[in-house]
């Protein structure tokens, strides 16, 4: 194995998954004070440990050695980055680490077991994602939580990017590790036809635009196309596609506020 290999991970829909909602929630961050550059790269670093955590954890005591000075180096930087992050931000934003807990957990969780790749791991890891976008924007969630009684558009925005991922991990897992399995077809056309229904229900009332609307409806009918029986995709073409829905994703909750 190539030593680089052992340092950046190969999961090329997994820092999609990491990138798209910091670039969304630093391009909507009415200011950017200093406490946030360490944040993303803490951000960013702590993606990296843990994904070096999950190496290491499931191979051999014979290998693991070829994951510990990544896992190491990667850790300093996240703690390094924290620390500045709470130097120059103060404790308060420790507040968001309670909000983080669970999905963080549940990843963690399902990593350990063995069960990294699951449909509770992957919806654990894509919330945790989509919650960076309102800690970017607010110091602390007491900050958020104020704000968002008469502005709730953070807090939307978190929503439904978070709802667009989950409905990502279902829609591929049924694509090729549960391929062909009609259970993964149902539940990944029931869920993207709910998650459709309650942007309808929030465009209705006015809370976001009607291009969510368009997203979510595409996402719905390429699940139920994609899914169908006999039909079979290459991994390169699901990739390309979610590529494109996910950049869609970005430029949608930059550009439609």
């Amino acid at each position: 194995m190539a030593k680089h290999q052992n340092w950046l991970p190969k999961q090329y829909g997994a820092w999609a998954m990491l990138i798209a909602p910091l670039i969304i929630g630093l391009a909507i961050a009415p200011s950017r004070p200093i406490w946030i550059w360490p944040l993303v790269l803490a951000w960013v670093a702590g993606y990296l440990t843990f994904f070096e955590f999950g190496r290491w954890i499931k191979s051999p005591s014979a290998r693991r050695g070829a994951f510990t000075l990544p896992l190491l180096t990667y850790g300093t930087v996240t703690v390094c980055a924290g620390i500045a992050m709470i130097i120059l931000g103060g404790a308060p934003v420790l507040w968001w680490g309670f909000v983080f807990a669970l999905p963080l957990s549940l990843a963690l969780w399902q990593t350990v077991i063995g069960k990294e790749r699951s449909t509770l791991s992957g919806c654990a890891s894509v919330t945790a994602s989509a919650l960076i976008i309102p800690v970017l924007n607010f110091q602390t969630p007491a900050n958020a939580w104020y704000t968002s009684i008469q502005d709730p558009s953070v807090i939307l925005m978190t929503l439904l990017v978070a709802l667009y991922f989950i409905g990502t991990v279902v829609h591929v897992k049924a694509n090729i590790r549960e391929y062909g399995q009609l259970a993964a077809r149902n539940r990944s056309v029931t869920w993207h036809a709910v998650f459709l229904g309650l942007v309808l229900f929030l465009a209705t009332l006015g809370y976001v635009s009607l291009w969510w609307i368009g997203l979510f409806t595409v996402g719905l009918g390429r699940t139920f196309w994609m899914t169908q029986p006999g039909a079979k995709y290459q991994a390169i073409q699901i990739g390309m596609l979610e590529m494109f829905l996910t950049l869609a994703t970005v430029l949608i909750a930059v550009f439609s506020r």
